[in-house]
């Protein structure tokens, strides 16, 4: 069916409504050219058994035209026959691309989320990206998206169907171009369209090009090496790979990624570039060589010397051992002897790091060793001194720096120690009234400064140790400390960083006297009316930026911890409203004239702006900008030119608002000299090793034109045969592996550019055939036996394998003769005797080979002690408004880690949570009825305690600490206390507060035994304690918890097996609790354990 172009001479220009109604099979519809409008319903209820066709002049069909209408039409290719509605039939055309879509689409009322700018200057290659707005398109969500691609009104790409709302197109060639994307929902009916994006596209892209920086012309061993690409033209995206060299020599390679800069961290010195490789997305490749990067060594070249002993007698040898570091290898060594301060002897320099000297007279011998590296730089140091004959006895002298003092004041204790044999060590005690407070561990300080915090009469023991673990220590004079204490007292400042609106001005506090530890609070004042507070915090120091201008000062305020207050006021700072003087820079070169390879260096300055700098230079040859540097906080910058040339440096400077400024150096003229004739040397890192040993060979270029290339001859020296040779490469090291033994060197030759060669040769090395050795060492720790074998002389292939007997007194116990690549062995003792190994050994595939029995270690069979623990949890206490329900969950956490990290199996545990203070001593009796003096019994309290150290029951009665002191001692056995309350510091160090003789007398027993450890120390001996104590906070401390838990708590059970043991200790507890603890509240809990460095074990790793 065809609808006619004019009907009695008239145009049809529009169908109107119900044009064709209830038609139920038409072979084909034709709408004529010339209709440009389709009404509503103008087609209803029609079946067509072939496609409608359209006319191009058609410019609008409404969105209900077409309704239950059936045609031949397959829409998006999924079924032969589609029902569509009037839009889709529309669109169904528009993606068969039956006619262009402006010719039938009306306006959307939707655009491109990021549709680019159709002005924008768009070239083949570019990228464009859309992003479709998620809305509601009509009909049913969710929906789905079909976009298609014009070129000059010609359909190029169709994206199909997809959820996605993103369009991607890379333009590919000029013209002009349209992005059109329609909207369909859930019933596949296309239900809207998203306006189109237009393009015009230019010709092709300007070439591909990059060039690459660095970040640093030199860096320092053990920073990063930084290689930056910066690519142009081309068609983006870029990707880039990176060829990395050393001294000329290929290290590495990576593959193309979007790594716009390659980062290499190196492990020695030398000279490094990059090749930087760019690509683009069309598959265009260029490279250019980055600027080198001078590695220089971590640190200058030094030496350390140390001797075997402080003091020898007569016709005893001293050993004087240098140790060399940094610089280049390979090191050489010289030594000058000393007696009581008088050179007697010197010597020449050679490969020994090893001096010794036999004295026969009495003196005091030092030695000064000298290290020499490749490059010849010097370094060296002074030995410490050795006594030789007979040494005067060792002495002490103490003092005190004062008499008379208040508390919060420091008083300064000193020692000086003679005699002996030094060095010294000094370790000092603090007694206040007669008992002792503080101890302290050993040091090279003979000097120590004490605070104290409540009157009484103070003085000091000081211990002096010489190098041969001499003792001796004396008392310093008394002490007397008032009891009032200085009186709190601060410093205020103030310190602008300019004097213009914008820049900062920084007020301090230093407090003084009272009682540590202060806080701080600050009011700022502009024109002395108050414009801000800031509360108290442990921030001394509080920074504000004016906003406008004005005379500002701060009323600084300062309270210790007993509450005292005081304060004071800053200096005035006067802000003016003015403008930043400009940035400014200037740049001076110390050279104007120089030769190719000598280094120039410029110094850049600058001013005005806002700081701090930042600077970046070029270099700029022949009116070519050669070198472009990123920007860094360097305002020196050195270069060394390699071609002669006129050169110039520009200098930039940016400020801390980005605001940049540059100034360039005058002509730097680079020449290119004559050059000098080419020389080599060559040196060698090992001249006596065994047969599968190594030996490395470096030759040393100057003169001539470079760059060189080395090659390098192995040569026998007793034949002169040449055994190995290597052909000419960039690298100037040769590592070789001699395959017989012998006497062999080697002939280094260099030629330069010119293809000038010389050669020279090394000294000889000397490669020995080895000799198979094997040991065996038997050692015990805890019940394990371990049995280590060590080889020697075996070469590392093929592999070689271990097999083991076990003796006991002398007996065959363990006959295990499967062989393993494992050289040590372990065994599991369960009986007590003397135990020994042997080993056999199978190399090459034959066994027993070589044999070797061990040294006999004897062993004495002690079972693991049993673990009891008896764990408290007080969180409730009923109408105090105190309650902790942070101690619940110790109790829970501690439980859990008993019960399943026991240190030698099952831990016999009873938990009581709010237990009464009566109840307490029939608790531990129960608990620890069955230990026996094989036993460890834990008792963990958390809860309430007051500055007495009596723990609080959640019947709000108390236990004083004799009673839990008698309670405990009569526990069998070992006995850990694990106190996590306020004050439980009380429970080891001497209260102040109680007079309970048994409370006393528990405290003393406990200081008495760190007393009498540390004398019994002095005599090579150790005096156990019945109790392991640790302890939440000092006696004077609160300790701190959440809801959660107490950080005490939290922080012990986070110990971790620092030595490798297997088992956490008590002291592994101890440092974890007590770091964590001051992780959150500072100083204001420190946590305490008694004995220090407990290894008793508390739980299984």
């Amino acid at each position: 069916m065809s609808i006619p172009e004019n009907i009695d001479g008239l145009n049809i220009t529009e169908i109107s409504t119900n044009a064709f109604l209830n038609n139920s099979i038409i072979e084909k519809l034709i709408i004529p050219e010339g209709v440009k409008k389709i009404h509503k319903d103008a087609i209803v209820n029609c079946k067509f058994l072939n496609d409608i066709e359209l006319p191009k002049s058609l410019n609008f069909i409404d969105v209900n035209a077409f309704r239950n209408v059936e045609d031949k039409t397959h829409g998006d290719g999924i079924q032969p026959t589609y029902k569509v509605d009037a839009r889709s039939y529309a669109f169904g055309f528009v993606l068969e691309n039956r006619y262009k879509y402006s010719t039938i689409e009306p306006k959307s009322n939707f655009e491109y989320a990021k549709a680019k700018d159709a002005k924008a200057n768009v070239v083949v290659g570019d990228i464009v990206s859309l992003t479709i707005p998620e809305t509601n398109y009509g009909g049913t969500p969710p929906y789905q998206y079909t976009t298609y691609i014009y070129c000059n009104d010609s359909v190029v790409e169709h994206m199909p169907f997809t959820s996605s709302r993103i369009v991607t197109y890379r333009f590919t060639s000029p013209g002009n171009y349209k992005i059109k994307t329609w909207v369909r929902d859930s019933n596949k009916i296309v239900v809207n369209s998203i306006n189109p994006a237009v393009y015009t596209v230019s010709g092709a892209p300007t070439p591909l090009q990059v060039y690459g920086t660095v970040n640093s012309a030199n860096v320092v061993l053990g920073n990063e090496c930084i290689f930056y690409a910066h690519p142009s033209g081309g068609a983006a995206p870029y990707t880039y790979a990176y060829y990395l060299y050393k001294d000329n020599v290929r290290i590495a390679t990576t593959s193309y990624t979007n790594n716009i800069y390659y980062t290499y961290k190196p492990t020695a010195a030398g000279n490094y570039h990059a090749m930087v490789f760019a690509k683009d997305s069309l598959g265009n490749r260029v490279s250019s060589i980055s600027p080198t990067i001078s590695v220089q060594p971590s640190s200058p070249l030094s030496i350390n010397v140390t001797v075997n002993k402080a003091h020898v007698n007569l016709n005893e040898k001293i050993i004087f051992t240098a140790t060399a570091s940094n610089g280049l290898k390979p090191y050489s060594y010289a030594y000058y002897l000393y007696k009581d301060g008088t050179n007697i002897y010197k010597s020449t320099y050679s490969q020994n790091n090893i001096f010794t000297y036999t004295p026969v007279v009495n003196g005091v011998y030092t030695v000064t060793a000298f290290v020499k590296d490749s490059k010849n730089i010097i370094a060296y140091k002074n030995s410490a001194k050795v006594t030789a004959g007979v040494v005067s006895p060792l002495t002490v002298v103490a003092s005190a720096n004062k008499n008379n003092m208040l508390i919060g004041e420091s008083v300064t204790f000193s020692a000086n120690a003679s005699g002996g044999i030094p060095p010294y060590y000094y370790a000092y005690y603090i007694f206040k009234d007669n008992v002792p407070i503080h101890k302290g561990s050993y040091s090279k300080v003979n000097s120590f400064t004490y605070i104290p915090t409540s009157a009484g009469t103070y003085r000091a023991t000081a211990f002096v140790k010489d190098s041969s673990n001499t003792i001796v220590f004396a008392d310093t004079p008394v002490v007397n400390v008032g009891g009032s204490s200085a009186p709190l007292s601060l410093i205020a400042t103030a310190t602008p960083s300019g004097q213009y609106i914008g820049d900062t001005i920084t007020f301090k506090g230093l407090a003084t006297g009272g009682k540590a530890p202060y806080s701080y609070a600050f009011y700022v004042y502009k024109d002395n009316v108050k414009v801000l507070n800031y509360w108290y915090t442990s921030n001394s120091q509080y920074n504000y930026t004016p906003t406008s201008a004005g005379v500002y000062h701060a009323n600084v305020f300062v309270k210790d911890s007993a509450g005292k207050i005081v304060w004071k006021a800053t200096t005035k700072i006067n802000i003016q409203a003015g403008s930043i003087p400009p940035l400014t820079i200037t740049s001076n070169a110390d050279k104007t004239t120089m030769n190719v390879n000598e280094t120039v260096s410029v110094i850049a300055t600058a001013n005005g702006g806002v700081p701090p700098y930042q600077y970046a230079y070029y270099v700029i040859k022949d009116n070519v900008a050669i070198h472009k540097g990123t920007y860094g906080i360097n305002s020196i910058f050195t270069y060394t030119p390699t071609l002669p040339g006129t050169y110039k440096i520009t200098s930039f400077v940016r400020d801390s608002r980005n605001i940049r400024t540059s100034h360039t150096t005058g002509n730097i003229v680079v020449s290119a000299p004559a050059p000098q004739p080419i020389t080599v040397y060559a040196t060698i890192d090992n001249v006596n090793f065994e047969l599968g040993g190594k030996v490395t060979v470096r030759a040393f270029a100057s003169g001539g034109v470079s760059p060189y290339k080395y090659a390098f001859h192995v040569i026998n020296a007793n034949t002169n045969a040449i055994v190995y040779t290597t052909a000419y490469s960039d690298s100037n090291t040769f590592i070789y592996t001699p395959t017989a033994a012998g006497t062999y060197k080697f002939k280094a030759y260099v030629k330069d550019k010119t293809d000038t060669v010389v050669s020279t040769e090394s000294t000889n090395f000397i490669v020995t055939v080895p000799v198979r050795k094997v040991t065996l060492n038997a050692s015990i720790s805890g019940n394990i036996l371990t049995l280590n074998a060590n080889v020697t002389g075996y070469g590392s292939t093929p592999p070689i394998e271990y097999a083991f007997y076990i003796y006991k007194d002398d007996v065959l116990i363990l006959q295990d003769s499967v062989y393993r690549p494992s050289p040590a062995y372990h065994y599991n003792l369960t009986q007590s005797g003397v135990y020994s190994g042997f080993v056999f050994v199978k190399y090459n595939g034959i066994p027993n080979i070589d044999t070797a029995a061990s040294n006999t270690v004897p062993f004495t069979y002690v079972p693991a002690p049993k673990y009891r623990a008896l764990l408290i949890g007080n969180s409730d206490y009923p109408g105090t408004g105190l309650d902790l329900p942070g101690c619940a969950q110790d109790v829970i956490k501690m439980y859990s880690r008993l019960s399943t990290k026991g240190p030698f199996g099952a831990v016999e545990i009873k938990k009581h949570d709010n237990l009464y203070a009566p109840n307490l001593v029939p608790a531990i009796n129960t608990a620890f009825s069955g230990a026996d003096a094989n036993s460890v019994s834990i008792f963990y309290y958390t809860g309430h305690a007051l500055e007495t150290g009596f723990l609080m029951g959640t019947d709000n009665q108390t236990v004083s600490p004799a009673t839990l002191a008698n309670a405990l001692r009569s526990v069998p056995g070992k006995v850990i206390v694990l106190l996590d309350c306020c004050h439980s510091g009380l429970y080891i160090n001497k209260s102040n507060t109680t007079n309970d003789d048994a409370y006393k007398k528990f405290n003393q027993s406990v200081i008495n035994a760190f007393r009498n450890v540390d004398v019994q120390s002095r005599a090579g001996e150790l005096l156990e304690s019945k109790f392991h104590v640790i302890t939440s906070s000092r006696k004077d401390q609160q300790s701190y918890a959440t809801n959660d838990g107490s950080f005490f708590t939290t922080g012990l059970l986070l110990a971790g097996d620092t030595d490798n043991n297997g088992f956490i200790s008590m002291y592994e507890a101890y440092i974890s609790g007590k770091s964590y603890a001051q992780s959150q509240m500072g100083e204001l809990q420190i946590a305490q354990a008694y004995p220090n460095n407990d290894s008793l074990e508390l739980f299984k790793n």
